[in-house]
């Protein structure tokens, strides 16, 4: 376009760092997360692998997304491995408001994938959100 408000004028891509937050499971390894941030919408990308956190009945919630999330918003993208966790129904995560702050869930009824769901596994996910940055 030749209007001033289409030009793009907030582009960025980079890396992010996801930590586990709170609990005993620990991040194995960060195989990749990245970011691209377009005027208020950050789309992110991650592939982690876990270590042990055998009964840690804390709740899954990943930290370190790379802004801040405006509201609620709901990523529907995991893969989650089988190597040590349980299976998972309908996985899903939903970002926490005015927070760096991924939340995951076992099913659409809101029920916490607790971290012994999870360890041993690898988790790929990705999704989109809104930023007030």
């Amino acid at each position: 376009g030749t209007d001033t408000s289409e030009l793009l004028d907030d582009y960025e891509e980079g890396t992010w760092t996801p930590a586990i937050s709170g609990g005993t499971l620990t991040i194995d390894s960060i195989e990749s997360a990245k970011y691209v941030k377009i005027g208020q919408f950050v789309h992110i990308e991650c592939y982690i692998r876990t270590d042990t956190a055998d009964g840690d009945t804390t709740h899954m919630r990943i930290s370190g997304l790379p802004y801040a999330s405006s509201h609620y918003g709901t990523g529907a993208s995991i893969n989650k491995g089988n190597t040590g966790g349980s299976e998972l129904d309908n996985p899903h995560f939903r970002f926490s408001p005015n927070s760096t702050i991924i939340n995951f869930y076992k099913d659409f009824k809101q029920t916490n994938i607790q971290q012994s769901d999870i360890h041993g596994d690898h988790i790929i996910f990705s999704g989109t959100y809104s930023t007030t940055s």
